[in-house]
């Protein structure tokens, strides 16, 4: 406002090389600030560290504008004093608007780093014994405060209690190695059932062409008299085009025409990661 108030009645900028001597000097310093501030938060990967050094580096951006207004009011008969004030300003609600969406993201939820998935799903599939995961969940409150969830796919006709520790041991193993508090649902799979077996194979053929649908999983197969329940998950990213219950007729009509006996029980999953 004070700007445009002087864009609107213009006053004269009285020069002083000592005040240009202090600007010069304020730029080489916030720009160290900056430097520093964004590299330690990059370093501890703390948004509010980062935050400051945007800060810093607005400071720049802001004296540096003002150093010119001073030298082309020193060296023209322009003066363009209210005009670079109403920039700085705008540039500075513009940055403004940038950290909230900046710092408040971790609050409001985001998704994770893809390499820290990678990870730890390779991680968790390295053991002996595990034959998949699915439903992996992870929620970052800042450094240090990370916290996962995820299934771990076992062998239901194995030993259960080997199985039972072998996730304890990974969620041992995260929580020393990547600092992150993981709880592991256990999940038996039927490794031996041949309708199960091939079932698996004919959902995976059916979900390939489909977009945004990436896997299922907890398959199951409950057999009743004149018809079989098909029980399962499908996972969908936010790609995928369709509704849930569009996806889920489409995905029905498809398991009809594997056997008219097969009644689909869906759930739909939302990929996070």
């Amino acid at each position: 406002m004070t700007s445009i108030e002087k864009i609107r009645f213009p006053e004269p900028v009285e020069f002083s090389w000592l005040l240009v001597i202090v600007l010069v000097l304020s730029i080489i310093i916030k720009v160290w600030q900056a430097f520093f501030y964004i590299r330690i938060g990059e370093t501890i990967n703390s948004s509010a560290i980062k935050a400051t050094g945007t800060d810093s580096r607005n400071d720049v951006i802001s004296t540096i504008a003002v150093l010119l207004s001073l030298l082309i009011g020193k060296l023209t008969d322009v003066n363009p004093d209210g005009v670079t004030g109403a920039l700085v300003a705008l540039f500075i609600v513009y940055s403004g608007i940038q950290l909230i969406g900046e710092t408040s993201s971790p609050l409001l939820g985001r998704t994770p780093d893809p390499e820290l998935v990678n990870e730890i799903r390779e991680r968790v599939l390295a053991h002996d014994g595990v034959l998949g995961i699915h439903d992996l969940v992870v929620h970052n409150y800042g450094p240090g405060r990370t916290f996962a969830s995820l299934h771990i796919e076992v062998d239901a006709h194995g030993d259960l209690i080997a199985s039972h520790d072998v996730v304890d041991n990974i969620e041992r193993e995260i929580a020393k190695d990547l600092k992150i508090q993981l709880v592991a649902h256990m999940d038996p799979l039927d490794t031996k059932d041949p309708l199960t077996i091939k079932l698996h194979g004919d959902l995976n053929e059916i979900i390939a062409p489909l977009c945004g649908v990436s896997e299922i999983h907890d398959l199951r197969i409950v057999a009743g008299y004149d018809h079989q329940n098909i029980i399962f998950d499908v996972v969908v990213d936010s790609q995928c085009p369709y509704t849930d219950a569009e996806l889920k007729k489409l995905l029905d009509q498809k398991i009809k025409e594997l056997s008219p006996t097969y009644f689909a029980v869906i759930t739909i999953d939302r990929n996070y990661i």
